[in-house]
């Protein structure tokens, strides 16, 4: 899960026998949901979402949205005939 840091302080947590993740202020830090769990708990912390990514989940949205309303175009020209 990827957090941005807009606290006054940087954060670091260590996991045992895995890495260790520090996240500066101002930065954006990709980190497992377990540590991403506690840092969210400070003020400041925050889900980080790139714009690529909103554009890519709106494209995605588009596509399902276009697919269900063919199937239901298809249904309802069936019960018409």
């Amino acid at each position: 899960m990827k957090l941005i840091n807009n606290s006054k302080c940087a954060l670091c947590h260590g996991l045992p026998k895995k890495d260790f993740y520090r996240l500066e202020v101002g930065k954006v830090l990709d980190v497992p949901k377990e540590v991403a769990d506690l840092w969210l708990k400070y003020e400041g912390v925050q889900v980080y979402v790139a714009p690529e990514d909103v554009e890519k989940a709106k494209a995605e949205a588009v596509a399902k949205a276009l697919k269900e309303e063919k199937a239901k175009a298809k249904t309802t020209k069936k019960s018409e005939k």
